[in-house]
């Protein structure tokens, strides 16, 4: 059995429609997303355990996310339990419905 795995996406992207990875599992390992990506739908990532995404927006317009979808975190991030800190800059205007 084969397994796909995903750690990076291209920088051009920009939207990531609901359900992108939803149950994507371990295979899904993004840490860092495009600096072009301006929405997050809902439940992007969600049961992805393997998803690490410290780092929401920022301040100075170098990543444009501003708008972060319902649930697009849900059950991400399981694996790194010690993490407890996101970060959500100035450039995200809408966080939910």
């Amino acid at each position: 059995m084969m397994s796909l795995v995903i750690s990076t996406l291209p920088d051009s992207i920009e939207i990531l429609h609901g359900h992108a990875f939803y149950l994507g599992g371990p295979g899904v390992e993004i840490t860092t997303l495009p600096k072009k990506l301006h929405t997050l739908g809902s439940n992007v990532f969600h049961s992805c355990p393997n998803v690490c995404i410290t780092e929401l927006g920022s301040n100075d317009g170098s990543y444009a996310l501003h708008t972060l979808s319902n649930a697009a975190l849900q059950e991400a991030g399981k694996n790194y339990i010690d993490n407890k800190t996101v970060h959500i800059y100035s450039s995200v205007q809408c966080i939910g419905g």
